[in-house]
């Protein structure tokens, strides 16, 4: 930014040294020529960047006003803060859009379903998923990798001592 206003300072004072010269001209356009690139850079990164900006926030008012058409099946604050993560962890890591309410009533299902109406479960379901780069809600792993503990009752281990 600071080339472009010395450059731009620059262009003022070549008019006004050379008022009504042909060197004014020429003097200028060395000095386009050596700048263009910096400026018409700057320029394209600013418009780039307000596009963005404005994409983003609709998509943003788009899902707000999704989410208000849908059935949330729990009341608190927590659960709708880490939804609204989910959302966006969908949409910038994995480039998805829910785009319509069915599909996001939909998801709303399966969570509930998977966590058996338990709202606690259902947040770490979510968190569980964004932690692992996961695109959808699975059964929360337990720490023994989904396997059914094995339950070695004390008869059993007495018995196993005694013979020793």
């Amino acid at each position: 930014m600071e080339k472009i206003n010395n450059t731009l300072k620059r262009v003022q004072e070549l008019v006004k040294e050379f008022p009504n010269d042909k060197e004014l001209g020429s003097e200028i356009r060395k000095l386009v020529k050596e700048n263009s690139g910096t400026y018409l850079e700057q320029i394209k990164r600013e418009n780039e960047e307000r596009k963005k900006n404005s994409r983003e926030e609709k998509e943003r008012e788009r899902m707000i006003k999704l989410c208000k058409e849908v059935v949330i099946p729990y009341d608190s604050t927590a659960f709708r803060i880490m939804f609204f993560n989910w959302i966006e962890y969908k949409r910038i890591e994995h480039g998805f859009k829910y785009k319509s309410r069915l599909s996001l009533q939909g998801a709303l299902k399966k969570l509930s379903d998977l966590s058996k109406g338990s709202e606690e479960d259902a947040i770490m379901i979510i968190s569980q998923s964004i932690e692992n780069g996961w695109k959808g809600f699975f059964e929360l792993k337990t720490n023994n990798n989904g396997k059914e503990e094995i339950g070695i009752s004390e008869d059993y281990l007495q018995r196993i001592a005694n013979g020793l």
